[in-house]
């Protein structure tokens, strides 16, 4: 089968298009066509050699999620038949034309959602549900500072904190972006390159601090993020877009009884996933049906443009997800 394949590593990593052997699901596993799935920072970073795969997924092909119609249920769980529209989470894997996937990691695809909408929920909206409400523990009427708010999963934040009542301050580079994301809840959108920021922000939100903040982008950060957490603050990093170290106040955390946590979803067990993914769908799936909650698409792209996909994300363009469609397989990569 065809499937986007690492070709080199390092920072001249090159993505193309070439063929793998079919995967074969094991028991509890459900084999899936893969009509979209999406780009993500993470991919970008296998590319270069960064992060490294789990060891049980081919580490040459990328992909973290997926949106597909069942070809195989899976042998050892009921619930899936042939035919079903489903949408999930990876380890990797997901640039290809089909993908086995445990039935636990799988989601219905809302009623009426296009391909291209599905494939951009799984990665961005759980990791950021996950981060906000089963890591944050966050409550309405709370503060929410987001990092990062035009990318994926920063536009799933901004979503799940204003709709769950909760007054959200977001992070952006480029003001051109600003307006959408005001548009989707947030309050007040500033440069984080803004020598006034803290000033700025406790203008706006009053008290102490932020209640809770979504890190996405750790290392440069870090000196702002201590020196806006309110007392008894939920400190939540979920991504490593600034850099992996950083110096930090600990007698800031100290003082204000912060919480600092990190979360990430691809190292996880099998079980463990696949009861974050039970929660997700229980708790906010629905509201997509409603239109409460909406996929946040920049741009599609076909398997074969690869790299034009790649460019858009290097280049900071997009805004939301960037999807590609498995309607384009030519192999010129």
């Amino acid at each position: 089968m065809k499937a986007i394949l690492i070709r080199s590593q390092g920072h001249g990593g090159r993505l193309e298009v070439g063929n793998v052997p079919e995967p074969v699901p094991a028991s509890g596993e459900a084999l899936v066509q893969v009509m979209a799935t999406a780009l993500n920072r993470a991919d970008l970073l296998q590319t270069r050699g960064l992060y490294p795969a789990p060891a049980e997924v081919r580490p040459d092909v990328p992909g973290l999620e997926f949106a597909g119609e069942v070809l195989e249920p899976g042998s050892g769980l009921p619930g899936l038949t042939v035919g079903d529209r489903v949408m999930g989470i990876l380890g990797g894997g997901g640039h290809a034309e089909r993908v086995a996937v445990h039935e636990t990691h799988c989601m219905p695809v809302p009623p009426g959602m296009s391909w291209e909408n599905a494939a951009t929920l799984p990665e961005a909206f759980i990791t950021a549900w996950d981060a906000l409400f089963e890591r944050a523990s966050l409550k309405p009427g709370e503060s929410v500072l987001v990092h990062a708010a035009a990318s994926g999963v920063g536009t799933a934040a901004v979503q799940l904190a204003s709709t769950a009542g909760c007054r959200v301050v977001a992070l952006s580079r480029t003001p051109s972006k600003w307006a959408g994301i005001k548009a989707l809840g947030a309050e007040e959108v500033f440069d984080p390159s803004d020598p006034n920021l803290p000033d700025s922000i406790r203008e706006l939100i009053g008290g102490d601090g932020v209640d809770v903040i979504l890190d996405l982008v750790g290392g440069q950060a870090f000196r702002l993020n201590s020196s806006l957490i309110a007392t008894g603050g939920r400190w939540i990093l979920a991504g490593l877009l600034g850099g992996t170290r950083s110096e930090i106040d600990l007698a800031a955390l100290l003082t204000r009884r912060v919480t600092l946590a990190g979360t990430v979803l691809r190292s996880r067990s099998t079980i463990e996933k696949g009861e974050l993914v039970s929660r997700f769908a229980t708790c906010v799936l629905p509201r997509f049906a409603t239109g409460e909650l909406k996929p946040v698409l920049h741009g599609t792209f076909t398997m074969d443009r690869i790299r034009e996909a790649v460019a858009v994300m290097e280049r900071n363009e997009n805004f939301g997800k960037i999807v590609l469609l498995a309607d384009g397989w030519e192999s010129r990569g």
